[in-house]
């Protein structure tokens, strides 16, 4: 996943939202996260009843701290466990990627660590390849020239001690942020290998001038998880060495049911789109993955129809 800042919290949330019972949505949440911050979005649904599908798709854009703060539940405290990046398995991933250079950081879940706590200031083992930016701090990373300006601003304080943990969970656990060619991603998530590998696929795309900014953002996942994180599935066995064949939700909806490939196909790739030589690109290398490997062999048809899907409903 390519990361997005999260904006700055604002812990006032107006009693008129107090108590009341509110139609939501995961597009109603988002907004409220984005006009309003984190912190008050966590307040209003304290005292908002919640439903199981809003939790759910809450969970899988926000992260599983984040919900429980909604709920006002605590966090269990598990112990401390001291974990490295394993450097061999980056290694591993880079032979396997033909990458040239990537900085990872794993974020510990300290509450030391901090939102503008410097990456040089990390837990030893926890970045690797990370000279260029051990002066920096994920603010930094995050606002860029305006970091400055909110350590000097008194309203700021409060956000920029937040727990640097919290704030990654936030968005999704971790991700790839193609202006440092950074990975980053928390202590203990689950198919820690896995998410690394989908990270460092990011970061193969960059290298070719694909991120965030130059192409679709859906386009760009699908690219990366059936050529670069699907080849853990040649490393890997068991469970988690199964195919992924979507990003998120490719199910058909009105926004999508009567659109065809060829429409997805030149909607990408129109003129007038700014995004249309790597979008171009991309789809080319997917095809000739889907159709070449023996792996997805009667499988490309269900992919095309999940890109195109996923593709429009993001409009």
């Amino acid at each position: 996943m390519q990361n997005q800042r999260l904006n700055k919290s604002d812990t006032k949330v107006s009693n008129a939202t107090k108590s009341q019972k509110i139609q939501q949505s995961p597009d109603l949440m988002m907004q409220l996260q984005r006009q309003l911050g984190n912190q008050a979005v966590i307040q209003l649904m304290r005292d908002v009843t919640l439903s199981p599908e809003t939790l759910t798709q809450l969970q899988n854009t926000q992260g599983n701290q984040v919900i429980q703060n909604m709920l006002g539940q605590t966090p269990v405290e598990t112990p401390k466990i001291q974990r490295k990046i394993d450097e061999d398995k980056v290694a591993e991933f880079k032979e396997l990627l033909d990458l040239s250079s990537v900085t990872i950081v794993e974020v510990p879940n300290n509450t030391s660590i901090t939102l503008d706590t410097k990456f040089g200031d990390y837990p030893d083992g926890s970045t690797y390849n990370a000279g260029a930016i051990s002066g920096m701090s994920l603010l930094d990373v995050n606002y860029g020239a305006g970091a400055d300006d909110m350590r000097t601003d008194p309203e700021s304080a409060e956000f920029l001690g937040s727990k640097a943990y919290d704030i990654v969970d936030m968005s999704g656990g971790g991700g790839y942020m193609h202006t440092h060619n950074m990975v980053m991603y928390n202590e203990g998530i689950t198919d820690v290998n896995r998410a690394i590998l989908h990270e460092m696929g990011h970061a193969k795309q960059n290298e070719g001038g694909a991120n965030f900014a130059t192409a679709n953002q859906i386009i760009l996942e699908y690219h990366n998880v059936l050529i670069n994180e699907n080849r853990f599935t040649d490393l890997e066995e068991g469970e988690d060495a199964e195919l992924r064949l979507k990003y998120l939700d490719a199910s058909s909806t009105s926004k999508n049911n009567k659109k065809t490939w060829d429409d997805f196909v030149a909607h990408a790739t129109a003129e007038t789109n700014p995004q249309k030589d790597q979008n171009k690109r991309l789809i080319d290398e997917l095809l000739a993955t889907i159709t070449g490997l023996p792996k997805y062999k009667g499988l490309g048809d269900q992919v095309k129809e999940n890109l195109k899907n996923e593709y429009y409903n993001r409009l």
